[in-house]
């Protein structure tokens, strides 16, 4: 019977192989197996390769098997309307910059790095007005209510424009009405 020895880190078993001589073995591809003497001496030799471990990217590329301590490129990939938060790691991996969406994974055993986003926020400016909220910036689709200040001596409320960026005034011509948020910062 022959066995081989326990493999270094980060390796394992690949076969036996027969260096010189002759003989039979049983089953190369077994750590622990029976070698069959053949008529002369012989000199036999268990083999091992690098372990390749698994990294798994959700939200974005890179996924692969990799040698320990290997450098993988991982990118996020961002859904429309939203903005990269970070990387979360499961396993035996570390993240040169967690906070970048293109980056590198040290990959040091099986391993899972998820993308994380959040819905983008857009701010609002209302000139000549305020709205009823202390927030400045909001979601796509958000309602706020907008208020025009009052008008100066002499004058009267003529309308909403948006100057720039997009939305819906629900009614322009109301002194008090509703900003719909669009996909862009709006004034």
């Amino acid at each position: 019977a022959i066995k081989a020895d326990a493999p270094e880190a980060h390796k394992k078993f690949a076969g036996w192989v027969i260096v010189s001589g002759e003989g039979e073995i049983a089953d190369p591809t077994a750590a622990e197996t029976t070698f069959i003497v053949g008529a002369q001496d012989t000199v036999i030799r268990a083999e091992y390769e690098d372990v390749l471990y698994t990294l798994t990217v959700e939200n974005g590329t890179g996924s692969g098997e990799y040698l320990f301590n290997a450098e993988a490129s991982i990118s996020a990939t961002i859904p429309e309307g939203y903005v990269f938060t970070g990387w979360v790691t499961e396993g035996e991996v570390e993240i040169a910059d967690a906070t970048k969406a293109e980056t590198t994974a040290t990959v040091k055993g099986n391993a899972k790095v998820t993308a994380t986003f959040a819905e983008k926020e857009y701010t609002l400016d209302i000139i000549n007005g305020s709205s009823g909220s202390d927030k400045d910036t909001y979601k796509k689709g958000e309602q706020v209510a907008i208020k025009a200040d009052a008008p100066e001596a002499h004058k009267k409320f003529a309308g909403w424009v948006i100057v720039s960026g997009d939305g819906e005034i629900v009614d322009p011509t109301a002194a008090e009405t509703t900003f719909i948020v669009g996909t862009q910062d709006t004034v």
